[in-house]
C-alpha cells in the first residue's frame, strides 16, 4: 500500500522548465564565450542552481547566482500557477491519508519562492531540495522512507525526467513519469519507465485512482497458494493496495512454504515462479480479520460464502467468489492449471477495471434506455426503493422529465455511459423554501460496473456541482443499515451517520433499517 507520494517540481508540479532554462541562458551567456545552450544547462540537471553555476561559470558562480535569483523572481509571474489538476491531486492523496512530499533539484531559495507563488507552502509534510555537490534524489527518497518508517513498496515518486525514474528505481521504488510539461522526451521516458508515462495530469490521476487508491483483498483457506498467487499477479500489473489472507493460519504467521505439507506448498510456489517469474517463497501467511474486509473496496474469495467467517456476511456486497480448486493435493499438472486459471481471471479484472466511461447530463433521447436501465438496477439490488419493475413512467413522460432537469436550478443529475450505454446515475435534489440549503442524494450503478470507481466518480461530480452550482450547504442520503459497501464509500466522501430509521424498507414481509447520513460543505 502506498503511504507517501513525493513529487518533483519543475515540469511536474508547474510548467517552469522553459522559464528556468531561459533564465539560465540569460544569466550564463555574459560569462561564456558563446550563447548558452540547452544541452549545457541540461547536463547539470539534478544539482541545485548553485551547483549548476559552479560547473558552468566556475569562480563567478556567486555573482551569477545573485543575478539568477532576481531574474527568476521577475520571470515567475509568467508561470505563476501549477499545472491544472495538480493541487487537486495532492489534496485527494492527503484525503486518503497518503503523505505528500517534495523532492526537487531546485535550491531552497527558488523552491520556497515558487511554492509561495503557487499557494502551496503547506502542501507537503517534507521538502527535500537539491545539493550543489552531487545529485541526490535517490538518497532523498531513502531518507524520507527512513524518517517515516516506510518500505520501498509504500513510497512512490512522480517526476518528469529519465534521471527521476532512474533515481526512483535505484531507491527500489516506483516512479510515475510526468510527460505533460513543455520539455519532455516521452520516448526516452517510455524506455526507462514503460507503462508509467502520462501525457496529461488527468491520465496520471486515473492511474493513481485505479492502482493506488482502489484496494483488493484475496482470501483462500491457508493463504499459502491461491490468494498469494492472485495478490502477486495484481501487483505485477502495477496495483499497490493489494492484500491477501486465509481463514486457517497459525498465529505465528509462518512463511508460506513452512507448514505441515511444506513440500507440497513449496512445489506449488516453485511452479508459480517458473510460470510467472515472481518469487513469493519468502511471503508470510496472514489470518483474515475484519479490519481487512473493512479497508477493501473489492474482496475476491476462493471460498464459498458459507466457508467464510460469520463477520464477512456484512461485506457480502463487496465479495466475488472465484471457484478455483485448492492445489494442496495436486501434482505439477494441477498446479499449472490452477495458476493459469488465476492468471486469466486477474487479466480480466485488470481489463475490466480499465473501462472507459463518460459522465454527462442525461439527454431526452436517453429516455427509453433510462427506463430499461432502471429496471436492470432494480432487479439487481435490494437497496433501492423499487425492483425489477423500474419506475412507473412512459417513455414520453421520461423524456419530459429529462428535459425539465436540463435547465433546473434545483436539481443535479448525471449519468455514466460506457460506449453509449447507461451504466449508472446520480442525482441531488435541492429541497424547497427554508430547507433550500439542503439537498438529497440518490445513486445507482449496474452490477457489472460496481467496485470499478464508477459510483465514486458520479458522486464526486454531483457533489462538486451541488456545492458550486446549486450552492448547497448540506447533502443528505438514506442507505440501508446493512449496505456496508455503500456506507464505506459515503464515509470516504465525508458523510456522517446521524440517525437510524427502524423498518425503513419493506420487501415482502421483511423489514430493513436505514441510516441517515449528512455531508456538510462548510
Amino acid at each position: 500500500m502506498i503511504k507517501m507520494v513525493a513529487f518533483d517540481f519543475d515540469g511536474t508540479i508547474g510548467d517552469t522548465m522553459e522559464m528556468c532554462v531561459s533564465v539560465f541562458k540569460q544569466i550564463l551567456t555574459p560569462y561564456l564565450d558563446h550563447p548558452a545552450t540547452y544541452e549545457e544547462i541540461a547536463g547539470t540537471f539534478g544539482l541545485n542552481e548553485k551547483g549548476m553555476l559552479k560547473l558552468l561559470v566556475g569562480d563567478n558562480w556567486q555573482k551569477a547566482y545573485n543575478e539568477l535569483v532576481v531574474l527568476y523572481k521577475q520571470n515567475l509571474q509568467y508561470c505563476s500557477t501549477p499545472f491544472t489538476g495538480i493541487p487537486e491531486l495532492i489534496e485527494e492523496l492527503k484525503s486518503k491519508n497518503i503523505l505528500t512530499a517534495l523532492i526537487t533539484g531546485k535550491g531552497k531559495e527558488t523552491c520556497d519562492m515558487t511554492l509561495a507563488e503557487y499557494g502551496m507552502t503547506r502542501s507537503f509534510c517534507a521538502v527535500e531540495t537539491g545539493r550543489d555537490d552531487r545529485t541526490d534524489k535517490d538518497s532523498a527518497m531513502k531518507r524520507l522512507m527512513e524518517t517515516y518508517h516506510l518500505l520501498p513498496g509504500e513510497f512512490m515518486y512522480i517526476g518528469d525526467t529519465v534521471y527521476d525514474a532512474e533515481a526512483a528505481h535505484k531507491a527500489g521504488t516506483v516512479c510515475l513519469s510526468a510527460a505533460y510539461g513543455g520539455v519532455v522526451d516521452t520516448a526516452a521516458l517510455e524506455k526507462v519507465n514503460p507503462g508509467k508515462v502520462f501525457t496529461t495530469v488527468e491520465a496520471m490521476r486515473k492511474y493513481i485512482e485505479e492502482k493506488v487508491f482502489k484496494s483488493f483483498l484475496f482470501i483462500c483457506r491457508g493463504n499459502a497458494a491461491r490468494s498469494q498467487f492472485a495478490e502477486a499477479l495484481m501487483r505485477s500489473y502495477g496495483y499497490t493496495n493489494i492484500y491477501s489472507a486465509g481463514i486457517h493460519v497459525s498465529e505465528n504467521h509462518q512463511n508460506i512454504c513452512l507448514r505441515d505439507d511444506g513440500e507440497k506448498a513449496l512445489r506449488a510456489v516453485a511452479s508459480f515462479k517458473r510460470m510467472t517469474g515472481i518469487d513469493i517463497s519468502n511471503n508470510k501467511r496472514k489470518l483474515l480479520c475484519e479490519e481487512d474486509a473493512v479497508k477493501a473496496d473489492t474482496i475476491i474469495s476462493f471460498l464459498s460464502q458459507t466457508e467464510l467467517p460469520s463477520f464477512m456476511e456484512k461485506y457480502a456486497d463487496k465479495i466475488t467468489i472465484w471457484d478455483v480448486p485448492d492445489p494442496k493435493e495436486m501434482d505439477e499438472t494441477g498446479y499449472t492449471a490452477v495458476i493459469n486459471e488465476i492468471k486469466d481471471r486477474i487479466t480480466k479484472v485488470t481489463q475490466k477495471s480499465d473501462i472507459h466511461y463518460t459522465i454527462e447530463k442525461p439527454a431526452p433521447e436517453d429516455a427509453e434506455q433510462m427506463l430499461e436501465y432502471l429496471k436492470q438496477v432494480g432487479s439487481e439490488s435490494d437497496n433501492l426503493s423499487f425492483g425489477s419493475e423500474g419506475l412507473p413512467f412512459s417513455a414520453a413522460e421520461e423524456r419530459d422529465f429529462i428535459k425539465s432537469s436540463q435547465n433546473s436550478k434545483t436539481q443535479i443529475w448525471f449519468v455514466a455511459k460506457d460506449n453509449g450505454k447507461i451504466i449508472g446515475d446520480c442525482n441531488i435534489d435541492a429541497l424547497p423554501r427554508r430547507f433550500s440549503h439542503r439537498g438529497e442524494l440518490g445513486i445507482a450503478v449496474i452490477h457489472d460496473y460496481c467496485n470499478k470507481g464508477v459510483g465514486s466518480a458520479l458522486i464526486k461530480k454531483a457533489l462538486d456541482a451541488a456545492k458550486n452550482i446549486l450552492h448547497l450547504e448540506i447533502i443528505t442520503l438514506e442507505v440501508k443499515s446493512d449496505n456496508y459497501a455503500a456506507i464505506h464509500v459515503y464515509e470516504k466522501f465525508g458523510f456522517e451517520k446521524f440517525g437510524t430509521f427502524k423498518k425503513f424498507f419493506k420487501k415482502g414481509n421483511d423489514y430493513s433499517d436505514a441510516d441517515y447520513m449528512n455531508l456538510y460543505f462548510s
